[in-house]
């Protein structure tokens, strides 16, 4: 029975987290949708070049930090982000 309860204690916290996570995107895309519509193509294009950017960055330094190691880089990447 104890076994039990810790597998739903256990679940319903995994499902809170999930929807957190999900909250999160949608309100990431739900800025990203309202970005597109009202900034101009130039401003989208600028920030989108400055993303890729910082990006890049990110990308070298994870991968000169894990010594050409792209499976450890992009796990350092993946926690800068």
């Amino acid at each position: 029975m104890q076994d039990i309860q810790e597998n739903l204690e256990r679940a319903k916290q995994e499902l809170s987290k999930y929807s957190e996570q999900l909250m999160q995107e949608m309100e990431l895309q739900a800025f990203g949708d309202l970005y597109a519509v009202s900034a101009p193509t130039k401003t989208r294009a600028r920030s989108a070049k400055d993303s890729q950017e910082i990006r890049d960055t990110k990308w070298k330094a994870a991968l000169e930090k894990a010594k050409g190691d792209e499976k450890k880089a992009f796990k350092i990447w993946a926690k800068l982000n």
